[in-house]
């Protein structure tokens, strides 16, 4: 007889009451409730554990961080895996939902692939009302129109140019995690993505088609504060260049995915100057935007002459200096 998968789902949580019990009572409408609820919380400050109890009860495992030091983003995702019971984890962030058959998805696709390391599906993106915002990010990938197994190296082919992958809608295994020694905290903010490109190149990665899962962007998020300054888009390109380098490209690809790259960069430097000429950001505006001149001169010059309300706000902004 077969022993059933093991599955933990694991909220790394830090000061998270703004969203918290939404989280909790969208994993607790699984569907599929033969499953570890785990918390680890890195030292929070707020009620967020009084949530947990108070929502959770006897149902999850509460794990506090009471050393007075900080494990960070890397160091508190890796401590939800090393404390996890299960042979499957899910890391969900303390803002994020599932929808109710996402683990019933999920555990069906572990038990006949055994060969898969890591699962993946699109998610939806909400605001702080849980209403969806619609973004044009990562617009040149398409999410598969059904269900499918991509051998591994496949993923990085995808990864090496944008990351249409975000955490709430991923499942991994954990014997995977421990080969890859974790996810590296020698990143800020693209330790995610990362990760991903490091499981895919070893293990057979499941892509599927159904919206299971959704991720809130707020103001206060770790991912909206880090993109007020630019160490986001500096370890973007960081990251997609290590991936070329790494990857067999043949030499007519190499030189069409670094162009591509620098295109994307180069939109990317131009949007935070304009998002910093409007906080009146004057220092960030000049230099995003020579950053975005250096990555590629056309596809700067393009934008900036192609879209008066950007060119405008930027000239009002060197004017107004």
């Amino acid at each position: 007889m077969i022993s059933p998968i093991r599955w933990t789902i694991a909220i790394p949580t830090f000061n998270g009451s703004a969203f918290l019990e939404a989280t909790l009572r969208s994993v607790l409408k699984q569907t599929d409730t033969d499953f570890e609820l785990l918390v680890c919380d890195d030292g929070s400050r707020d009620s967020t554990l009084e949530i947990v109890r108070h929502i959770c009860g006897d149902r999850t495992r509460i794990v506090a961080n009471e050393s007075g030091l900080p494990f960070g983003l890397a160091g508190n995702w890796n401590r939800c895996v090393s404390e996890a019971t299960g042979d499957w984890i899910t890391i969900l962030h303390q803002d994020d939902l599932l929808e109710p058959d996402f683990l019933a998805n999920h555990r069906r696709i572990a038990d006949f692939h055994k060969t898969v390391g890591m699962i993946l599906g699109p998610v939806r993106l909400i605001d702080s009302e849980g209403s969806i915002v619609v973004t044009d990010a990562n617009k040149d990938f398409v999410w598969p129109d059904r269900f499918v197994v991509w051998p591994p190296e496949s993923l990085s082919r995808v990864l090496v140019k944008s990351n249409p992958i975000r955490c709430p809608g991923v499942s991994f295994r954990k014997d995977l995690h421990k080969q890859l020694s974790g996810f590296d905290g020698s990143w800020k903010y693209v330790l995610d993505w990362d990760f991903w490109h490091r499981a895919g190149q070893i293990a057979d990665v499941a892509l599927i088609s159904e919206c299971l899962a959704s991720q809130r962007w707020h103001s206060a998020s770790e991912t909206q504060r880090l993109a007020r300054g630019t160490v986001d888009l500096e370890e973007n390109a960081r990251l997609m260049r290590s991936i070329l380098a790494q990857e067999p490209f043949s030499d007519p690809e190499r030189p069409l995915v670094e162009t591509q790259i620098r295109a994307r960069m180069a939109r990317a430097w131009t949007n935070r100057a304009y998002q910093a000429a409007c906080r009146g950001n004057r220092s960030l505006e000049w230099s995003s935007l020579r950053k975005a001149w250096k990555e590629s001169r056309e596809v700067t010059a393009r934008i900036l002459f192609g879209s008066p309300r950007t060119l405008g706000r930027l000239v009002i902004g060197r004017l107004g200096k």
